[in-house]
């Protein structure tokens, strides 16, 4: 497929998730700003992924791109509240409060992100694959959901708590369609392919883009400074360093849809 074609593909998802958009913010369930920045999100996404031999031209959209990508993703206007899928009083008992919401803004950004950076070299080299072997990217999966959740457990005093009701179902369909496959996308296909690139040395530059995307994710889920954060930081080095593996966006997804979905079926939730 040539670039002209890919280019038109793109544009045929921007037109409908941008229609999306706007029929989510007449409807009140999108804040107005997050639609309106969707257009120069686009826009930046367009300039980030059109053929430049220019580093330094690619270099000054980039940073732009990350920050109102993420902007969108987080804004949430004081009073505003996405449509709110499930609550109750406590998830067991002695447990906290919970409410789940779609964050649609979020959603959106990440597909329009998710249109404008696949390509038919990323299909080829397994973003939607289990990468190059099965036999490596299986064991991968079920070796990082298990050590997470047991660092969890064991190391920062995250207590067992299985509970099983609707909310899982519910949570599962929010949680995988509208923040982890969103987020992975943005520190995969954004950041951390987007960091890498800019390293003439291929493994120099998985290595900072790793340690850099962990750190970014790490901050993107809590700035204060105590055991969630390490357990944060533990977390988006696994999640960066299977993408760094497998180069396989399917894998991390994977890994991170398993953590956050058995945390919360079998661990205290919410933190």
């Amino acid at each position: 497929m040539s670039f002209k074609e890919t280019h038109a593909n793109r544009r045929y998802a921007t037109v409908i998730l941008l229609a999306i958009s706007f029929i989510l913010y007449t409807s009140g369930i999108m804040p107005l700003l997050n639609t309106l920045l969707l257009l120069p999100y686009c826009a930046l996404l367009y300039l980030i992924t059109y053929p430049s031999s220019s580093k330094l031209r690619t270099g000054l959209f980039f940073v732009p791109t990350i920050i109102l990508g993420f902007f969108i993703a987080t804004y949430r206007p004081s009073g505003f509240h996405y449509p709110l899928v499930w609550t109750t009083t406590e998830l067991y008992p002695g447990g906290k409060e919970f409410a789940l919401y779609a964050n649609v803004s979020k959603a959106i950004a990440g597909y329009l992100t998710l249109a404008w950076l696949i390509n038919n070299t990323n299909l080829k080299q397994g973003f939607f694959k289990l990468g190059a072997s099965k036999e490596k990217a299986i064991p991968l999966i079920i070796v990082s959901i298990i050590t997470i959740l047991s660092t969890a457990l064991i190391f920062f005093d995250i207590q067992w708590q299985p509970k099983f009701s609707e909310a899982v179902l519910y949570f599962a369909i929010i949680n995988l369609f509208f923040t982890v496959i969103s987020e992975e996308v943005f520190f995969r296909l954004l950041l951390q392919d987007g960091i890498a690139s800019f390293f003439t040395n291929k493994k120099q530059g998985a290595f900072y883009a790793l340690i850099a995307t962990t750190l970014l994710f790490t901050l993107a889920h809590t700035t204060a400074f105590g055991p969630l954060f390490f357990l944060f930081l533990f977390s988006g080095f696994i999640y960066a360093f299977a993408y760094t593996y497998t180069k396989s966006l399917t894998v991390c997804i994977s890994i991170h849809f398993g953590v956050n979905l058995f945390h919360f079926i079998l661990l205290e939730y919410p933190l």
